[in-house]
């Protein structure tokens, strides 16, 4: 076995693997945590907080003592089932790769058969990560974080995938912003009542029509390199070159803004509301099964709520190029984005 260890914002998180290959998917999300030295010794007092455990070669069955919760596609690929007991839960894709948690434990256990696909086992590695987060008190909200030009603090801008968020994210560096990510970010609670945020080291998938429209963004292109949808990643190292990466450690969040697909003219707003600001980051946030909640859920739902009765939340209904769009948000926010 192999373990490879991480900072996770000031935790150390263990991942113990045969294979490399098992890791990557997971890798591609937090590589840029990744620590030289494992910080695994069974034996040891400090022991990481945080361990998850990857097996292969093994048979994929369906959980006896868990009742299911949820079968069906996860962000396309499926089957999935999520099934739950009183003190434990798990995710399975039948025949290929199952990951289960303990309710009360940061501790991990993954098993995949010869057959698993590696796009499934990045949809499981990514469970796994979000329980070791939220069983640190953290919790990863789907929201682009963006560093403001003063680098003081942080906005988040959420909404469901295909409404624009990764465009007006890259659309803000050209006002002075710069990226913690696209679409996953870290959030905790900050000792003076605040929430700070960082954002999942991901590199940036950029689809080939977002690389024509910004001319900084075509020069970090390679034309050569767009896969069979039109796509392809910019590493973080290319963007840090450039200045255009926020730093590594957390800040506290300054807005909130939910973006909207509207056939009207394009509005920013003040939402009405803290109930309303929270429904609609609930929305795209929390994960509900028949008896409520699925695990983990509680904590997110409760930073949302602290964090939401603390920082300022807008509206923008966007109609428009993300650039219109990026413009409207800084010309509401003024450059210090407060």
């Amino acid at each position: 076995m192999k373990t490879f260890s991480f900072d996770l914002l000031g935790q150390a998180f263990d991942v113990t693997c045969e294979t490399d290959a098992m890791i990557e998917p997971l890798r591609g999300l937090i590589g840029e945590w990744e620590t030289r030295q494992s910080s695994y010794d069974a034996m040891a007092p400090d022991r990481p907080t945080l361990e998850i455990s990857m097996v292969g070669g093994q048979d994929i069955v369906r959980p006896e003592n868990e009742t299911t919760i949820f079968e069906g596609k996860i962000v396309e690929e499926g089957p999935f089932i999520l099934a739950q007991s009183e003190s434990s839960w798990s995710v399975t894709a039948p025949g290929e790769v199952a990951v289960r948690f303990s309710n009360n434990d940061t501790r991990a256990r993954m098993v995949t058969s010869p057959q698993c696909r590696q796009s499934l086992l990045g949809v499981t590695s990514s469970f796994a990560l979000d329980h070791a987060v939220t069983q640190s008190g953290l919790c990863i909200a789907h929201a682009a974080c963006m560093e403001t030009p003063d680098a003081s603090s942080r906005l988040l801008l959420h909404a469901p995938s295909g409404t624009g968020k990764t465009t007006t994210a890259i659309a803000l560096i050209d006002m002075g912003y710069r990226l913690s990510s696209d679409d996953a970010t870290i959030l905790s609670a900050g000792r003076d009542g605040t929430t700070n945020a960082n954002g999942i080291p991901r590199a940036l998938k950029v689809h080939r029509k977002t690389g024509n429209m910004f001319d900084w963004l075509s020069r970090l292109v390679a034309n050569g390199d767009w896969d069979s949808n039109g796509e392809q990643w910019v590493h973080r190292a290319r963007l840090a070159e450039h200045g255009y990466l926020a730093e590594k450690t957390p800040k506290p969040v300054s807005a909130v803004i939910a973006l909207a697909r509207t056939d009207g003219p394009m509005r920013f707003a003040k939402e009405p509301s803290g109930a309303e600001a929270l429904w609609r980051m609930l929305d795209d946030n929390i994960n509900l099964g028949p008896n409520g909640l699925l695990p983990g859920n509680e904590n997110r739902l409760n930073l949302f709520s602290n964090m939401l009765a603390t920082t300022p939340a807008y509206r923008l209904e966007i109609n428009g190029s993300p650039q219109q769009a990026a413009r409207t948000i800084h010309a509401a926010l003024g450059k210090s984005g407060d």
